[in-house]
């Protein structure tokens, strides 16, 4: 719009129009918004840096439907095929002393056919580093088993833990843990007769 009077009503609201056109376009090219609620956990972005439309700036942990958590676990390749859905996982989130809270319990819903790629794993975690260090920690290539957490109403986490002791810690999006995926249960007794009944075969 430039600068005068108008020279009608028409032309008044004409400039009205313009002015509001550039107030918004302005408004888009300097402010973001999310549509959810949640934490910025990391900025991908330097202050003052031109960006264009699609390009990542931030990484953000969403606050909002915390009861519907799903969990991300990256297992060997040869592991990951006799791991099937419905099997219980152990976790250990990050900072949890195990001897003390016990393990929050998760349940196998889904195992990637083929194993991930970097690319993958980057665009399911957002963190280009950790899907490296993911890779590089296990030195081989992994299946992404996907699961979810077992529910508690009565713990303060909202989760069900191996144990009622200690203090379980509010379970947030982008929370880290370790794992293990439990295969197969046996009593110690079989086992002791299994390998009593080896060593007779073997005589």
């Amino acid at each position: 719009y430039g600068m005068g009077l108008a020279s009608s009503d028409r032309d008044a609201m004409g400039r009205a129009y313009q002015f509001d056109a550039k107030r918004y376009q302005q408004d888009v090219a300097e402010d973001i918004y999310s549509d959810y609620d949640g934490i910025i956990d990391e900025v991908m972005v330097d202050v003052g840096s031109m960006i264009s439309a699609g390009t990542p700036i931030c990484s953000v942990r969403m606050t909002q439907n915390r009861e519907d958590l799903t969990g991300l676990l990256y297992i060997p390749l040869d592991k990951g095929k006799r791991v099937e859905a419905g099997m219980t996982i152990q976790l250990t989130p990050n900072g949890a002393d195990v001897s003390q809270t016990g393990s929050l319990i998760g349940v196998v819903r889904s195992v990637s056919q083929y194993p991930m790629t970097i690319q993958g794993i980057q665009q399911h975690l957002g963190n280009a580093q950790f899907a490296q260090w993911i890779i590089q920690a296990q030195n081989s290539s992994v299946m992404e088993v996907v699961f979810d957490l077992v529910k508690d109403p009565a713990d303060k986490s909202g989760y069900l833990w191996t144990s009622h002791v200690g203090e379980h810690k509010m379970i947030t999006a982008g929370s880290f843990c370790t794992g293990s995926i439990i295969i197969e249960r046996k009593p110690p007794i079989e086992k002791v007769f299994y390998k009593l009944s080896q060593w007779l075969r073997s005589r």
